[in-house]
């Protein structure tokens, strides 16, 4: 198993946890998302998965397309929540 990070807001509330995963074990449904999204683009081989307190899940993924780096934040229906 990898390292599970813990992530905490400001005031110490429990937000989520993280565990990295390989992008080939995410859902179809994040990998189509992030092929329709973000064509041309090619996903590194590591992502993270956050697991929220409230039990619904998060998927990171970095990406990159020549010198750009991003990495993009999409819940398990694949809508992006945050792109970096």
């Amino acid at each position: 198993a990898g390292h599970l990070k813990l992530v905490f807001d400001v005031n110490g509330q429990f937000l989520a946890n993280a565990m990295r995963m390989e992008y080939a074990d995410l859902s179809e449904t994040i990998k189509a998302a992030i092929t329709t999204n973000y064509a041309g683009y090619t996903a590194r081989r590591k992502s993270e998965v956050f697991t929220l307190a409230d039990g619904s899940r998060q998927y990171k993924v970095f990406l990159f397309l020549g010198t750009t780096r991003i990495s993009v934040v999409m819940n398990e229906e694949g809508i992006v929540v945050c792109e970096q």
